[in-house]
């Protein structure tokens, strides 16, 4: 019977070290990452066109900042009103709108300093734009129905204003901000010039995501945010900050002093997580759970040259962009999913 006991405790012990040792293995699968890469080439027809984003700089007007009681661009975010009492406002403390605040601390007739048209000539048809605010910039615009076959160019009449061009992934915009860091290569820039500038962006694009699907989304990367932004303020203030979002946003004088103690003191949350970020293009706590889409694309800008002008009477710089028109996408599949794991421990 002792003998019998013994067998059973050695057997018990081999199937537990057997055990033992298929979970490490599987776990040092997952952990290492196992993945089966395949490269090919599409059109760049094929894929969804890039963001391409134009902002002046040094918009800020500091005296209107100081007019309206921000005094700071990073006061204006938080609405932080200390005078003659603390409140959160953002433009109501003065009986005004956001987007009216938003236009009078920011300087002159934001974007009437430029046009855009598709082709390879100034002469061509002007292309739509779509306002967007950036904290760290200010007003901005995307280029919205373009066709990437053909080169687009951008053309700035004031010479005294710097113009920056970001080239971005679309799957990665969200209400207030672009994914600057798949703008690689050479900066887009000009001012107080009158030569052409040719650049040629080459897409590379990324496809990764475990077999079951569960390491990336499909879904919008911005609904996924604009949750976030719903499940962080509105059980604090009952609406998010205007520049935030276009749905639900405050508008009113928010007085409650635990409010603005949330919304203005460096060390707390909503400064510190929600703000700063976004005014040093670092990632914002705001996408924490959002999944990476499982598509990304990364463009490489470079410059080619530049050209003195034929035009007579041409007093402007211009940016002549073309795109490469095939596109290396470089899918990485991992071969560990859930299932699987499971069935190498059992």
């Amino acid at each position: 019977m002792k003998g019998y006991q013994y067998v059973r405790q050695v057997a018990c012990l081999v199937f537990i070290g057997i055990f033992g040792w298929q979970l490490y293995n599987a776990c040092t699968h997952l952990q290492n990452g196992d993945y089966v890469d395949t490269t090919q080439t599409k059109q760049l027809s094929e894929m969804p066109a890039p963001l391409i984003t134009i902002c002046r700089q040094d918009q800020y007007n500091k005296e209107k900042l100081s007019e309206f009681k921000y005094f700071y661009p990073l006061n204006f975010l938080q609405g932080k009103i200390s005078e003659p009492q603390k409140v959160i406002s953002w433009g109501t403390h003065m009986n005004m709108t956001y987007n009216t605040v938003l236009r009078d601390i920011l300087k002159g007739k934001i974007g009437s300093g430029y046009r855009v048209t598709q082709g390879n000539g100034l002469g061509n048809s002007p292309v739509k734009l779509e306002r967007m605010f950036i904290p760290l910039l200010g007003i901005c615009h995307q280029v919205t129905e373009f066709l990437t076959s053909k080169n687009l160019e951008i053309g700035c009449s004031e010479n005294e204003t710097e113009y920056h061009v970001f080239i971005t992934d679309p799957y990665r915009q969200y209400n207030y901000a672009v994914d600057f860091a798949s703008h690689q290569g050479d900066k887009i820039k000009f001012k107080k010039d009158v030569k052409t500038y040719f650049y040629k962006v080459t897409p590379k694009a990324t496809k990764s995501r475990s077999a079951d699907g569960g390491d990336c989304s499909e879904n919008s990367f911005k609904e996924c945010v604009q949750k976030n932004l719903e499940d962080i303020f509105l059980p604090v203030l009952s609406c998010i900050p205007p520049w935030m979002s276009d749905e639900k946003q405050c508008k009113e004088t928010l007085t409650n002093s635990t409010i603005y103690e949330y919304m203005t003191n460096s060390t707390r949350e909503f400064t510190t997580n929600y703000i700063e970020p976004e005014l040093r293009f670092s990632e914002s706590a705001i996408t924490q759970g959002c999944k990476t889409p499982c598509l990304s694309i990364d463009y490489d800008v470079r410059i080619k040259g530049s050209s003195t002008p034929i035009t007579l009477g041409k007093t402007f710089p211009v940016v002549n962009i073309e795109f490469q028109q095939t596109v290396t996408v470089h899918s990485q599949t991992s071969t560990y999913t859930f299932f699987r794991i499971s069935y190498m421990i059992c």
